[in-house]
């Protein structure tokens, strides 16, 4: 008798699976400025959340009071951990991962460093060296996404959001964008209306999970 047991069928069935899954050119992100902590083989599918860190999510401000990481090296503050926690309880499996541009070296290693200390939050760390165009956010979640994966960033620059919303209807990777008010930045912010503005990373990720 066939079983699906069977090592051979197993090993064919796996070898299926591969194909249809996409190789991500690392050697291509790293030319470009892209690194990522763990390395991610094959592209991300399905729904995926991406995350900016600075004035995203090392900078929560609410009613009462203003949240901020403190010391030397970045953590996901507690809030986001229990709005990724219950967001990891839902039946729909969702890919969250931190993407940062960052100007320096030693910025873009404590990025980098968030994996693998903050793994049961994000599935990797993303850092870019530029902030728009090729090598930038948007590029590179046009490089690690897979074809019809539906992306949310998060982000408080006006000029990423406006690039997000400025895609062709047609392109192969979905992506939305939510804008983070900052109170430096609103008066330039609430010019562009064409993204939600939301006041934290909370209400947003809260606004997504509903």
């Amino acid at each position: 008798r066939i079983s699906t047991s069977n090592p051979l069928l197993v090993r064919s069935h796996q070898q299926q699976q591969r194909q249809q899954q996409q190789l991500v050119s690392h050697a291509l992100l790293e030319r470009h400025g892209v690194r990522c902590n763990p390395e991610v083989r094959y592209k991300l599918e399905g729904l995926v959340i991406s995350l900016d860190w600075h004035q995203v999510c090392d900078t929560v401000r609410t009613q009462f009071k203003t949240l901020r990481t403190s010391g030397d090296w970045y953590y996901i503050l507690d809030p986001i951990r229990e709005r990724l926690t219950y967001l990891r309880s839902l039946s729909i499996p969702v890919t969250v991962f931190i993407l940062s541009y960052t100007h320096s070296e030693r910025y873009s290693q404590l990025v980098q460093n968030l994996w693998p200390w903050e793994q049961g939050f994000i599935d990797v760390a993303v850092t870019t060296r530029e902030r728009t165009g090729r090598g930038g956010k948007v590029w590179a979640i046009e490089h690690l996404c897979k074809e019809n994966s539906k992306v949310w960033h998060v982000d408080d620059n006006i000029d990423i959001c406006r690039e997000i919303c400025g895609r062709l209807r047609n392109s192969p990777v979905s992506i939305r964008a939510a804008g983070i008010k900052v109170p430096t930045h609103w008066k330039r912010q609430r010019e562009f209306n064409q993204v939600f503005w939301y006041k934290n990373v909370l209400d947003a990720l809260d606004g997504y999970t509903e």
